[in-house]
Parts: structure tokens; sequence; C-alpha cells
């Protein structure tokens, strides 16, 4: 489930869909506004953090959508894991493969 982090219409169109809703600057539809990140703002909210939770939900697609916005692979997340330490957590072994064709590593490997 990537809407969390993105945003309902934004997960939508990352997902090939179509925001069916429209508003207002400033609208959050009754959610927080996302929060300021001190490590780069948008990059780490919608690369970063977004690989590795897409990879933590098994959801190869919106991975594919977060690494070519910014996400690192290596990038280390919660419960000191990695994107691919979370996909294999997950049991997403065709994210893993396809997370190893893009050089990510696990925390268990030496760096």
């Amino acid at each position: 489930m990537i809407w969390p982090v993105l945003g309902e219409g934004e997960a939508i169109r990352a997902l090939g869909g179509q925001q069916r809703r429209r508003a207002g600057p400033g609208c959050t539809f009754g959610r927080r506004r996302r929060p300021r990140s001190r490590r780069g703002g948008d990059r780490w909210w919608y690369g970063d953090l977004g690989l590795w939770s897409a990879c933590h939900g098994g959801q190869r697609q919106a991975a594919e959508f977060f690494l070519q916005r910014g996400g690192d692979v290596n990038w280390v997340g919660y419960d000191q894991l990695t994107p691919l330490d979370a996909a294999r957590r997950t049991g997403a072994d065709d994210l893993v493969t396809w997370l190893r064709d893009h050089d990510a590593k696990s925390t268990s490997e030496p760096s």
C-alpha cells in the first residue's frame, strides 16, 4: 500500500490510474501534510522512503517509479533494512532479483 507515502492521487497515477477527485491548493482531504525532511526535501520523501516502502510492500511497479524519481537502492530505512532486505523479508523474489540488477546491497553485506 503506497498511498500513505505519496498521497492518494499520486499513488493512483504511479500505478497507471487516473485521479478522480480534484481539490484546490493546500487541500489535504483531512490528512496531515507530509513532514519536511531535514535531508534533501522531496528526494527523501518521494525517492528513498518511497522506494523502501514499495519494496517493503512487494510492489515492483511502484519501486520502479520511485527509482526513477531518485530513490537510493541502498538507503537504510526502518529496522535497519535496505530496500533489498525489506523485499526479501516480504518474500518478493522477483523484486529482489530486480533490485540486485540495480546493484542493491543488504545491510549484512560488507560495504
